[in-house]
């Protein structure tokens, strides 16, 4: 996590705390109904996995839980600094989708739909340009915490500078959710799973709180 945080915060070793991180794409919406959508990605989706889909932005955006059924390589786009980039199509089902979030995904295409809406729940319909969100989650366990990062060990890597969701459960079962910056990861040979060294990203004074309170008492 970098000399400065070694200076700022001790870490503390721990023994039992988990946690999810999810690593969100951008996503372009191509059309969508109250059973699923269909988007554009610059990378693959894994078929049969859950991923967290976030639609819209500040007290607009409506998150969800969908599985792929299916994902397809069908062009490549040339982009100003030459590179060229893989462009996939990927369908989703929603998974669980409670009244509420019902309600709040049906107020959100009503809002943004291309053509009039007249079969509300199950026709499919061309959505205005709206920033969205997928993420997949990965489990990992924390092997060090401190007040500004943690040493995490996951089954996948991710490259240093990344931003990442983080939520973790401590073992007084409250959760904390923030952001955080992959500083540096390396792979065990042995196991085959990687330590990720993370910085925390606006931690809000809350989890702060909480989080000091915790360390406090494992010293």
């Amino acid at each position: 996590m970098g000399d400065v945080d070694k200076r700022r915060y001790k870490r503390y070793t721990v023994d039992g705390l988990s946690g999810q991180l999810t690593y969100a794409i951008n996503a372009r919406v191509l059309n969508m109904s109250m059973e699923g959508m269909a988007v554009e990605t610059n990378r693959l989706l894994n078929v049969d996995k859950k991923y967290i889909i976030r639609l819209g932005n500040g007290m607009d955006t409506v998150e969800l839980e969908g599985t792929i059924v299916w994902s397809n390589l069908i062009k490549t786009e040339h982009q100003s600094t030459g590179d060229v980039v893989p462009v996939f199509k990927s369908g989703i089902k929603f998974e669980g989708l409670l009244t509420e979030k019902a309600e709040k995904l049906l107020r959100f295409i009503d809002k943004n739909r291309v053509l009039k809406l007249e079969h509300r729940l199950h026709g499919r319909f061309r959505i205005d340009s709206q920033p969205a969100q997928i993420g997949y989650p990965h489990d990992y366990t924390i092997k060090k915490l401190s007040l500004s990062g943690m040493l995490i060990e996951t089954d996948t890597t991710f490259d240093p500078g990344i931003m990442l969701e983080f939520s973790l459960t401590l073992d007084n079962e409250v959760k904390i959710i923030t952001r955080g910056r992959v500083v540096n990861t390396r792979r065990d040979e042995e196991s085959g799973r990687y330590s990720i060294g993370v910085e925390f990203i606006n931690l809000s004074d809350s989890n702060r709180e909480i989080l000091s309170e915790y360390l406090k008492g494992i010293i």
